[in-house]
């Protein structure tokens, strides 16, 4: 019998940051009210909605935090100069809306403490607050050494400020034909890869590989701890490297990832130059070369989606295509994992009239694997195709793994919770949370493993027909 290994790379995709100078002055968002607005039905309202908003030009009095089609809400801040003229204009176009925190400096200032380092943890990984950059690289570089014969660690790149790219392969049986899962032909098994932050997963012939990043936005922390989250488990389950090679990056994004706890608690994009002197950064997840610049992207360098100068200008996407397309023939899953909305999405994201042709196994897929999330965690999550169930974006890592690199299963995991907290997700919702993630992924492993099995056994049994001498 052929034994299949996943390699589960985990990519915990995080936003690239310029060194923030000392004489920048942090964002404190006092005063700034965050605002849930009534998505209509009618596109031409929504029209004027994101007109008004108008965050290609002006990131400094508003920002769209998140937009949920499914819900019909979005979750705007407000700086106190903009508050009157934005309400007033919900009110005379008859929008409805309710504010949902009162101050959210205020509440970035009350829950930061308790959310970050108390003291440096060397080497090891806590769930109860969240871990800075050098506590995740400090933990990261011990695995080896821990983990021999289990864990190997390498740079995959390195950032737009030269901060290196890590990347985790786990597995316990080391071979080039295991299936692979990535966690953002001929006679050859299909093996499964899965990639995380962003999750993705992929498969490679007689080796199945899961690869995953996550962190890809720099203020979604709840993304590299889910990665983390699931790089402990794995460590403890070894059904799961034994049958699979895991590939996991933790913090695609580590300048951005260090730029939202010292200067900017919601930034989104990594810290590229761009042309613009006075604005900074690319959204990476806009940056991947498929249907590029299109839907829900800006060419705007100011604007939080901006699309970069071309495809693939960052380093950081750039490591992610090569590490996908490595094993792009044996990957099975790729995953990405974000914040927030509790949705477990599947392409595309680039439309919502275009399917895959595999659209009902993700179905099918996506809503166990929200099942699993509800017995586990009693925690509801959605699932759907991101253009139906959020909004259209274009030159996203999912698209990608799924339009390029022809994976067959690829979600991106939006994470807790639907707004209340939003990105500012309060520590004691962090286990629950990055539990969500793991039992998500647990089921997926486990579908891609008794998927590979039921195609082997196929392929035998056929075999033997036409050798029943074999019998």
């Amino acid at each position: 019998m052929l034994i299949m290994v996943v390699s589960v790379v985990l990519l915990t995709l995080i936003f690239r940051g310029t060194n923030a100078t000392s004489s920048e002055l942090q964002k404190t968002y006092t005063g700034w009210q965050v605002l849930q607005v009534e998505l209509k039905k009618r596109p031409k309202d929504n029209k004027l909605f994101e007109d008004f908003l108008d965050l290609e030009k002006d990131t400094y009095s508003m920002q769209l935090l998140g937009k949920n089609r499914n819900r019909g809400v979005a979750e705007v801040a407000v700086s106190p100069q903009t508050l009157t003229d934005f309400t007033h204009f919900l009110t005379i176009n008859n929008i409805t809306f309710t504010s949902v925190v009162d101050d959210l400096g205020n509440k970035i200032e009350s829950t930061g403490a308790s959310e970050r380092a108390e003291y440096f943890l060397n080497g090891d990984v806590t769930f109860d607050r969240y871990m800075n950059h050098d506590e995740i690289i400090s933990y990261l570089e011990l695995l080896p050494r821990q983990y021999p014969h289990l864990v190997k660690l390498t740079v995959a790149g390195r950032s737009v400020e030269g901060r290196p790219l890590h990347l985790l392969t786990i597995t316990s049986s080391h071979s080039s034909t295991k299936p692979v899962i990535f966690i953002d032909g001929g006679d050859n098994i299909i093996l499964p890869t899965l990639f995380l932050g962003s999750f993705r997963c992929l498969y490679l012939p007689y080796v199945m590989s899961f690869q995953c990043a996550s962190g890809i936005h720099a203020r979604e922390w709840i993304s590299p701890a889910a990665a983390l989250n699931v790089v402990g488990h794995l460590l403890q389950t070894p059904k799961l490297t034994r049958n699979l090679e895991w590939k996991v990056m933790p913090l695609i994004n580590p300048d951005g990832y260090i730029y939202s706890w010292t200067k900017d608690r919601l930034w989104r994009k990594n810290r590229a130059w761009t042309q613009s002197a006075s604005c900074v950064g690319v959204d990476l997840n806009r940056n991947f070369d498929f249907h590029w610049g299109e839907a829900g992207s800006s060419d705007r360098p100011c604007s939080p989606e901006y699309i970069g100068s071309q495809a693939f200008s960052e380093p950081e996407t750039r490591t992610l295509r090569d590490i996908l397309l490595r094993d792009y023939n044996r990957t099975q899953a790729f995953v990405s994992i974000h914040s927030y909305g509790q949705a477990i999405l599947h392409p595309w994201s680039y439309t919502t009239t275009a399917t895959r042709s595999n659209a009902g196994r993700l179905e099918r897929v996506g809503k166990d694997m929200v099942e699993s999330i509800f017995s586990g965690e009693r925690v509801s999550y959605i699932a759907g195709t991101f253009g139906e169930l959020f909004y259209t974006v274009s030159g996203t890592s999912g698209d990608y793994a799924a339009g390029v690199g022809e994976i067959p299963l690829v979600y991106t995991l939006e994470l807790r919770d639907t707004g209340a907290a939003g990105f500012i997700l309060p520590k004691e919702l962090i286990i629950p949370t990055v539990n969500d993630a793991w039992l998500a992924i647990e089921y997926l492993a486990n579908h891609v493993i008794a998927s590979d099995l039921v195609a082997s056994e196929l392929a035998r049994s056929q075999k033997q027909q036409r050798r029943p001498w074999l019998r």
